[in-house]
């Protein structure tokens, strides 16, 4: 793993960070991705949300249940904001591109900050200036999906740091070929209906 810019490594600003571990994460949120891909119908109608919300929830489950195997992984926060700690430095995942976080991905809240400062506690290279996320994109023609990870100014979302991850293809195809689960016999109290109305609002 390199730096797109000189400076330090992520397991230098931060000892738990290895790369073996961020390319695990990265191949699972990658292969994550090319399930939900795999399983899109635009000709059924589902367009640009439903993917991007299928994504979101599988990704969700996704990590939650790598932390149940990973001892260097843990759900800091299973709230919507869904935080996770790689040996306790807390991490989210963005989407989309590099240079820019939009504004939601750049709130740093009280506790995602205080366990910033614990993790990196005698190093001054983070602090609320900082958010830190591992932005998952897709490549040009839809060939890969791209995992990067971004230390990036929280008031304008810019990128200061940025370290592109390189997956582990076998990893990958195991998150994307696994049986997760059987399947699901919906509850129609289960259901969130949505109509026209909502599906504009979502949209504009």
């Amino acid at each position: 793993m390199e730096s797109a810019q000189s400076g330090p490594l992520p397991d230098e600003l931060h000892p738990g960070l290895l790369p073996d571990r961020l390319v695990a994460l990265a191949s699972l949120l990658a292969g994550t991705l090319l399930r939900a891909l795999r399983s899109h119908r635009p000709g059924d109608g589902e367009g640009p949300w439903s993917l991007g919300t299928r994504y979101c929830e599988r990704r969700i489950a996704a990590v939650a249940r790598a932390a149940g195997e990973w001892d260097w992984l843990e759900v800091f926060d299973s709230s919507r904001r869904f935080i996770f700690t790689v040996d306790g430095f807390p991490l989210r995942v963005a989407t989309g591109k590099n240079s820019r976080l939009k504004r939601t991905m750049r709130r740093l809240d009280a506790d995602e900050q205080a366990a910033h400062q614990l993790a990196l506690f005698d190093s001054a290279v983070d602090d609320a200036s900082f958010v830190w996320r591992l932005i998952v994109g897709i490549g040009a023609g839809w060939s890969r999906p791209t995992v990067t990870l971004v230390q990036a100014w929280s008031d304008s979302g810019a990128a200061h740091r940025s370290w592109p991850i390189e997956l582990d293809l076998d990893q990958v195809n195991r998150w994307l070929e696994e049986d997760l689960a059987p399947p699901h016999q919906v509850d129609p109290l289960e259901i969130v209906w949505v109509d026209e109305d909502d599906l504009g609002r979502r949209q504009a």
